[in-house]
């Protein structure tokens, strides 16, 4: 007759959650102190026996899943988990194939009790939990005539329709400074405010006729700031009235993923939810560009994004009034 199985005791001595060294039969316990280690729920799950023996629908686990935790309980009976420990009855002859489907049975569950761990909480198995975020990390190049510009700076890259929760955020700044703006290049969320301060020791009028972000900020002197806000996404071309080299390029975006680059062209976003988007680019030399975008639930999505500028020849532009700006002398000019 095959010898009675041993049932697990909780107060005995290698039980018992002080003695951690008894329990540690694989001699890999953490230091004391330190917090268990994600693999321990593994090795927990390894040491399950599902339909165990003659124990009517029982799961037993191994001391192991009780050391510091306190989470796992040693005894999980089906009728209720927290119950009694049921008495093994008297041993009942097993033939061969129930001793083999018994064996299989057990390994089968052993297999589908960590294979839905590692589904549940290994990342790339299964959908991407709510919330879930990644990163994109790229790179504009601009060329022309077929080879590549080693100047890539002020071109803006952006994720359309991506907002965070909340408004556009405080005004933005487009100074008039050396009869420039600068910057030359500035991103503006949908909605947002520009200031357009004159530094400068001399009268600007700031305007623009693009479509319907088009605006008149009219003449003022040195020291005085005005502003406008944009509501329509798309591409602002910002001039001074008076003085025909003041060029300036707002791009209105519906995105709070949104970057100029630098003279590599590189840039990145941190943070971006998991999900297909839509990546556009645009450089004052170029067309606005625009490639489909996966962002994975972890790690990176690196892409490159090029901007043909071969066919771009500078145009004067007209004043707000659709003329010709005026031939202008050294005083005048400075005089305005």
């Amino acid at each position: 007759m095959r010898a009675r199985r041993a049932r697990l005791d909780a107060s005995g001595a290698a039980e018992t959650d002080r003695d951690f060294r008894a329990l540690d039969d694989d001699g890999d316990l953490a230091a004391a102190g330190e917090l268990d280690h994600p693999r321990e729920l593994f090795r927990v799950l390894l040491d399950v026996d599902v339909f165990e023996g003659d124990f009517s629908a029982r799961v037993v686990l191994t001391g192991r899943g009780r050391v510091r935790s306190g989470v796992l309980s040693e005894d999980h009976d089906a009728g209720g988990f927290h119950g009694p420990i049921l008495t093994a009855p008297a041993p009942v002859p097993c033939s061969r194939s129930r001793f083999g489907l018994l064996s299989k049975t057990r390994m089968a569950a052993r297999f589908f009790v960590v294979g839905a761990l590692v589904f549940a909480l290994v990342p790339g198995f299964g959908p991407p939990a709510a919330g879930s975020a990644g990163s994109i990390s790229g790179r504009v190049t601009l060329s022309k005539g077929g080879a590549a510009r080693a100047d890539a700076s002020n071109a803006i890259v952006w994720i359309e329709g991506l907002r965070r929760a909340g408004g556009p955020g405080r005004p933005l700044t487009m100074v008039q400074e050396s009869k420039r703006f600068a910057p030359r290049v500035l991103i503006v969320p949908r909605q947002g405010t520009v200031e357009f301060p004159n530094n400068d020791p001399i009268f600007h009028n700031v305007f623009s006729v693009s479509g319907g972000n088009r605006f008149d900020l009219g003449l003022y002197r040195s020291g005085a700031t005005k502003s406008r806000s944009f509501a329509e996404p798309g591409l602002v071309r910002v001039y001074c009235n008076i003085h025909p080299q003041m060029v300036g390029f707002l791009m209105v975006v519906d995105s709070d993923f949104a970057a100029v680059t630098d003279r590599s062209g590189a840039f990145r976003f941190e943070g971006v939810p998991a999900g297909t988007w839509t990546l556009k680019a645009w450089h004052e030399e170029g067309t606005e560009t625009s490639v489909p975008l996966i962002v994975p639930a972890a790690g990176v999505a690196p892409l490159t994004v090029s901007i043909d500028t071969s066919a771009y020849r500078p145009i004067p532009h007209k004043n707000k009034y659709g003329k010709e700006y005026p031939p202008q002398s050294g005083s005048d000019d400075e005089r305005y």
